[in-house]
């Protein structure tokens, strides 16, 4: 099997480091972690760091990064207040509930859980032994979360993250990493990771199916694109759409084949299995995105690319980027996108 394990520019060490494959211990059986973490040190210039995901609770930004940097705006990112928190980890990915409650996940198996917006932040799990990050979290409710990661590594909370339930699928086994896990508007979960995977579950979790890959690198994420609809992006500036992701062909996550090693696609090919090519000006990898408020979408990458498309069409177009460094995430407020990624926040206003 091809293992591609380059997952976002600065996410890339976290993976090369990630080399064994020791089980995640479950908060409850993990040393106290208020022993054991330092917390993140507040820098005037945390704002210009390297971020790694961004994200809207209520009406404020939540952006987390390097060293364990978690910042808030409440003025559609024109300002940044910097919050204290337990830990100095890097932290990868962060999403909300509501505008109160939510999760954001990093390196050594780093939870940590906010109650109050992200202004303070309390440590649920913590694994410096085998130091495998989680690259995703989804918060569906002040109960329920998510949490996604290296080799498989798979958790569920349903008490708010008191305790986090290691999952058994068939997807977990082959051990691929699970890079990003979404929430469709028909209530369909996705995880999109390593070798091509999608797979999907209409029960809310309880049971999962791998679907029919149509890549050999990694999705880096998911973009929800109509009720059951998605758009799957990844390395080397790869994107497809699939109109109805529960179509797909159920695939056997033992089965190599479920693992695409085909590299080359035609249209036809694609299009005999579900899936849509869409062509993105350049062969660098796409690492975010986000629907516009006109109904179109955007995508930010490698190299700080920025692109825009509209459902339906196979072909996403350049829109001028404030930066040539690469952009991790992208939100979209009104007029204007929050972007974050290795020189921190760029705020870029639509045309």
């Amino acid at each position: 099997m091809n293992r591609s394990i380059s997952v976002r520019t600065a996410m890339a060490s976290a993976l090369l480091c990630a080399g064994a494959t020791a089980s995640l211990p479950l908060a409850a059986e993990v040393t106290d972690p208020t022993t054991v973490l330092q917390p993140a040190e507040i820098m005037p210039l945390a704002a210009e760091s390297q971020l790694m995901d961004v994200t809207v609770a209520g009406t404020r930004v939540v952006a987390v990064g390097n060293r364990g940097h978690v910042l808030t705006s409440d003025d559609k990112g024109e300002t940044w207040t910097q919050q204290n928190v337990p830990a100095r980890q890097m932290l990868i990915a962060v999403d909300f509930a509501d505008s109160q409650n939510g999760w954001a996940v990093g390196h050594d198996s780093l939870i940590l859980r906010t109650r109050d917006g992200g202004q303070s932040w309390e440590s649920q799990n913590f694994d410096s032994e085998t130091g495998q990050p989680l690259y995703d979290v989804l918060a569906l409710s002040e109960s329920d979360a998510w949490a996604v990661g290296s080799f498989g590594k798979f958790f569920r909370t349903t008490d708010g993250g008191d305790t986090w339930e290691k999952v058994e699928e068939g997807i977990t086994e082959p051990g691929v990493h699970l890079i990003s896990i979404t929430q469709l508007p028909s209530g369909v979960l996705v995880i999109a990771g390593e070798a091509g995977m999608v797979a999907y579950s209409k029960d809310n979790g309880d049971t999962w199916n791998l679907g029919q890959t149509a890549y050999a690198g990694s999705y880096f994420g998911v973009l929800p694109m109509g009720d059951n609809g998605v758009m799957l992006y990844g390395l080397r500036g790869t994107a497809r759409s699939v109109d109805d992701v529960t179509t797909l062909e159920e695939m056997d996550p033992w089965d190599l084949d479920a693992f695409s090693i085909q590299t080359e696609w035609t249209d036809e090919e694609l299009n005999a299995i579900g899936y849509q090519n869409v062509v993105v000006p350049a062969e660098t990898a796409v690492f975010g995105g986000a629907v516009t408020y006109d109904g179109n979408y955007v995508m930010v990458g490698q190299n700080g690319s920025l692109y825009k498309g509209t459902p339906g069409k196979t072909e996403l177009t350049n829109v001028p980027s404030p930066t040539n460094k690469s952009l991790n995430s992208v939100v979209a407020l009104d007029d204007r996108l929050i972007a974050v990624g290795l020189a921190g926040v760029q705020v870029i206003k639509l045309q």
